[in-house]
């Protein structure tokens, strides 16, 4: 059935409301004097009765119940497809990037990059292994636009593995001062991250400290940096612990850090040896 016969079925339903409306307050009023009234009333009930076996409710129903149940089968079709060609149009606008998309619905992958689709929603959920990047629309361009856009702020970053081990061993040795251990022993790696924070800020953050000149840096580009560093070669005395399953469960206590441009380890502690 069509929608078109739908509305007529309606439409009858709604007419012949009406008439009974209209007999119903005639009725109310004779029935204000109802003896006086009596064989009008009676006229009207059999109109009422008439009018009311005539009103289409049931038929009506079980035709919209029917139609219900065709498109409830052909929305399903019309969803598969629709996610059919978001896919594909999202592996081709990645691809078109040197991006590689992987994986099966709700979650997709490229490189180090996890997408949760919410097709009910309509929107796409974007993280770098386990952080958080950015939510956007279930839209293959605005997807792969917020990936690139991401991914260039954290590997286009002015960086020196020289500059970097050094403050990342001041930032260790704070730890260690501040938790009265030695060289050597480990200490948690988001404790390093905050001190190293800290060292990172120039003049302006030091004379004034307010959020207009702090300078921000984030989980992930530690995560990376920490990857980059391992990866120069400069810094063999660094050692990162892996965070135990239980640990895992508190991600302010891990920093996730890549082992490749597809794998990585969340982990919880940090040592430099002498």
């Amino acid at each position: 059935m069509e929608i078109k016969n739908i509305r007529e079925e309606l439409q009858k339903v709604q007419r012949n409301s009406r008439v009974i409306q209209k007999l119903l307050t005639q009725y109310e009023r004779l029935k204000k004097d109802a003896i006086s009234n009596a064989y009008k009333l009676e006229d009207l009930w059999l109109k009422i009765d008439k009018a009311t076996k005539d009103l289409p409710i049931e038929s009506t129903k079980a035709k919209i119940i029917e139609w219900l149940a065709v498109e409830k089968s052909e929305l399903q079709k019309l969803k598969n497809e629709f996610q059919f060609h978001f896919g594909k149009q999202l592996e081709q606008t990645l691809k078109s990037k040197g991006m590689e998309l992987r994986g099966q619905y709700p979650t997709l992958y490229t490189g180090l990059y996890k997408l949760v689709l919410t097709f009910e929603k309509g929107d796409v959920q974007i993280f770098w292994g386990p952080e958080f990047v950015k939510k956007v629309r279930l839209n293959p361009d605005e997807v792969a636009s917020a990936i690139e856009r991401f991914d260039k702020e954290l590997k286009g970053r002015s960086w020196d593995p020289a500059v970097f081990f050094l403050n990342l061993r001041t930032a260790y040795k704070r730890v260690l001062t501040i938790a009265s251990r030695s060289i050597g022993e480990r200490v948690p790696i988001v404790d390093v991250m905050d001190e190293l924070v800290f060292l990172m800020q120039d003049k302006k953050f030091r004379s004034d400290p307010t959020k207009r000149n702090f300078r921000g840096y984030s989980r992930a580009f530690f995560g990376y940096d920490l990857y980059r560093l391992r990866r120069s070669g400069q810094a063999k005395e660094l050692s990162l612990i892996v965070a135990t399953f239980d640990t895992t469960k508190y991600k302010e206590k891990v920093i996730f850090v890549p082992e490749s441009e597809e794998r990585g380890t969340r982990y919880a502690y940090l040592v430099i040896g002498k």
